[in-house]
């Protein structure tokens, strides 16, 4: 039976992760290979009189043999142009971590998360989670960490899904402090503020609201960073991610297509991954010369 957020989706998923599909290759989680017409007649059907977004155009480019670069739109969430995007952002992630690793920094990884139900729209799930992760990183308590503690940023990507109970959208983020004994009490208090605005703004707040953990494996934790919200799911897998949605709209479900684009219009303008001059300039100066740190001084990820 299909997941009733999802319509077709189960069916849909099974037909296309199955073997003998023409030019499935070695990689079937790869969206380019199913056909960007049905995505643009989805939106003109859900939308009619309305421009179709960036993505969906350049998509529809690409299958009707358009291969100009001044057709893509070099966004990170569309399902042509993502593959570089997400590989650049697994290297610069595996960087940071191996040189704020290199030069004594501490590093901590977080996931910060929002209750939601079926009823609440992404917008206004992703926007709380985001509100509350930028208030905890301002104000007196946060400045306190960076003199007294030596916390110098953190690196943000987010993560959506949609599951039986609606949107989940959550952060993940890489923080880097001064020290190691630094982050230790960083770490945990920046949790805590975010809860607390979280409670502010009404939400309830349980024991998986918010989770820190130490980072182990810097280069296995850049590239789930930088794969695992943008993959197709495992078959077993409850929760949708933004490309099962549009397996499942590329093959008519419209239930499908409202919900992607949903999440485009919720994503526009999010950066992922994105290093700060500041925190940059600090690994930069830790180390002798910064070399092949230099870029990371004005890096500013597309969407």
């Amino acid at each position: 039976m299909s997941p009733p957020y999802l319509g077709t989706y189960r069916e849909v998923h099974v037909l296309h992760t199955g073997g003998g599909t023409a030019g499935s290759g070695t990689d079937s989680d790869r969206p380019s290979q199913y056909h960007g017409e049905t995505l643009l007649a989805a939106w003109h059907e859900l939308f009619p009189g309305h421009r179709p977004p960036a993505f969906a155009r350049c998509y529809a480019c690409r299958q009707v043999g358009r291969a100009s670069r001044a057709d893509r739109c070099k966004s990170i969430f569309c399902p042509r142009c993502h593959h570089e995007r997400r590989r650049a952002l697994a290297s610069r992630l595996s960087e940071l971590m191996e040189a704020a690793e290199a030069v004594g920094f501490g590093l901590a990884f977080a996931t910060l998360t929002i209750s939601h139900d079926r009823e609440s729209p992404l917008d206004l799930v992703l926007n709380a989670v985001k509100s509350a992760w930028a208030r905890a990183r301002r104000g007196g308590p946060y400045e306190k960490l960076r003199s007294k503690h030596g916390l110098f940023g953190a690196v943000n990507v987010v993560e959506v899904s949609l599951g039986p109970h609606g949107w989940h959208a959550h952060v993940h983020a890489i923080l880097v402090s001064r020290s190691k004994a630094g982050m230790r009490v960083c770490a945990p208090a920046l949790a805590t503020r975010y809860e607390r605005f979280l409670t502010a703004d009404g939400f309830q707040v349980t024991k998986e609201t918010a989770h820190v953990q130490d980072v182990h494996a810097p280069q296995g934790l850049a590239e789930y960073l930088a794969e695992n919200w943008l993959r197709v799911s495992d078959e077993d897998r409850r929760c949708a991610t933004p490309f099962d949605l549009l397996k499942a709209a590329e093959a008519g479900d419209l239930g499908a297509a409202a919900k992607l684009f949903e999440w485009h219009r919720a994503a526009r303008g999010l950066q992922q991954g994105r290093v700060s001059r500041q925190l940059a300039d600090k690994i930069r100066c830790a180390r002798s010369k910064g070399q092949g740190w230099r870029r990371f001084s004005h890096n500013r990820e597309p969407n």
